[in-house]
């Protein structure tokens, strides 16, 4: 597996496990990344962020959100 198919998977979890523990709709999360580029920070971030626990993880997106005029 590729250094890049690595990085896709583990944002695929990080976006599951992000949608698990806010609650978010599919929809939701779509309309959120095209707002606040969640995806985009996951995979910029991905050295640090893919040695953090799942809560961490959330709440470093939510800080993310909130950062850029999101009310995550």
């Amino acid at each position: 597996m590729s250094e890049q198919q690595i990085v896709a998977t583990w944002i695929a979890f990080a976006i599951t496990s992000l949608r698990k523990m806010t609650g978010w709709s599919l929809d939701r999360f779509l309309s959120e990344d095209d707002r606040h580029g969640i995806i985009r920070f996951l995979e910029e971030n991905y050295e640090l962020l893919h040695y953090y626990d799942n809560a961490a993880v959330t709440a470093d997106v939510l800080n993310h959100v909130r950062a850029h005029g999101g009310a995550a």
